[in-house]
C-alpha cells in the first residue's frame, strides 16, 4: 500500500501502517490515519528561543535560593 486512503468506515491496525512506503509521517487513532506536519524553520527557532529563556530563568531562581 503506498499511503493510507481515507475510505468511509474502514479501519486500519498497525500492521496495514507498517506496509505504507515514504516517511512514517502517519499516526493511527482508533484506526483513522492522520498525517503528521512537520514543524517549520519558524516554529522551530520559536520553540529553540522559549527553551533558552525558560533554562535562563530557571537557573536565576535557582541561584537566588541558595
Amino acid at each position: 500500500m503506498s499511503k493510507p486512503e481515507r475510505k468511509g468506515d474502514v479501519r486500519y491496525k498497525y500492521r496495514d501502517y507498517l506496509e505504507w512506503d515514504g516517511p512514517k509521517r502517519w499516526k493511527l487513532l482508533e484506526g483513522l490515519p492522520y498525517m503528521l506536519a512537520s514543524p517549520s524553520p519558524l516554529h522551530q527557532q520559536i520553540v529553540l528561543q522559549l527553551g533558552t529563556e525558560l533554562f535562563s530563568l530557571m537557573s536565576e531562581r535557582a541561584q537566588n535560593a541558595r
